[in-house]
């Protein structure tokens, strides 16, 4: 799950598949996506599952510098470079989630290839995060009959401090086992942030089952939001 890669062809699940020697029959599946991109493949890993596929690995994110080295210092202090690894088991806990798209022909967010310079126009994406996105959720809850207290954690996509505040603070809602935003040492990873961002809970891998309510959204222009039930056996950041 990237936006940033060297090689068109060949694709990299294939290459994560040969690194770490995993078995030829497995299903690898490249999806180029942005900020979204990380509620989309939980779905197709929800499409795996119900296929009969009981372990999924969804590695999602960015090296941001190749697209913002010559973007404005507004865009380029934002992003960060990285990815997060998360290992997905089938087991009987429900599963919902809702993905939708409007095609970005404005370039609210865009990279050309040739120019490889990320450019944003940062009042639309901020007026975007601040009414479509607390409109999905609220229409997320009402369909599902459920309210955020109902929820462990809100993981929203740590876009920036500003953007994850606003979309809390419109929906009166704050974290009981975190902070909000805690990818302000790391950036925003694209969609490997809402697992930069599990990754910094502390003590995470000692809680027992938590449903947790996952939104992000970006570049597409694409939302969603997806509800899943959490536990985890190992959780940590490695710096390389």
């Amino acid at each position: 799950m990237s936006q940033t890669y060297d090689d068109r062809i060949p694709s990299i699940s294939t290459r994560v598949q040969s690194k770490f020697n995993l078995p030829s029959d497995i299903f690898c599946i490249d999806i180029m996506d942005g900020c979204a991109g990380y509620i989309k493949a939980l779905k197709v890993a929800s499409l795996l599952e119900s296929k009969g596929y009981k372990k999924i690995i969804i590695i999602a994110g960015e090296i941001n510098s190749l697209m913002t080295s010559k973007s404005d210092v507004g865009t380029r202090i934002l992003f960060g470079d990285g990815i997060s690894i998360s290992i997905i088991e089938a087991d009987d806990s429900s599963f919902d989630a809702i993905i939708l798209n409007n095609g970005d022909h404005k370039n609210t967010i865009s990279c050309n290839i040739k120019e490889s310079k990320l450019n944003m126009n940062g009042v639309e994406v901020f007026n975007f995060t601040r009414h479509k996105v607390p409109n999905l959720i609220s229409s997320f809850l009402n369909k599902t009959k459920k309210t955020l207290a109902h929820y462990d954690l809100f993981a929203v996509h740590q876009a920036s401090k500003l953007v994850v505040d606003n979309i809390c603070s419109t929906l009166n809602y704050q974290n009981k086992l975190c902070d909000n935003f805690l990818c302000g040492n790391i950036g925003n990873l694209g969609s490997g942030s809402i697992g930069a961002w599990l990754a910094n809970i502390k003590d995470l891998e000692k809680k027992d089952k938590i449903n947790m309510l996952a939104t992000g959204f970006g570049s597409g222009i694409s939302w969603g939001v997806a509800s899943i039930v959490v536990e985890i056996n190992k959780n940590e950041i490695i710096y390389v």
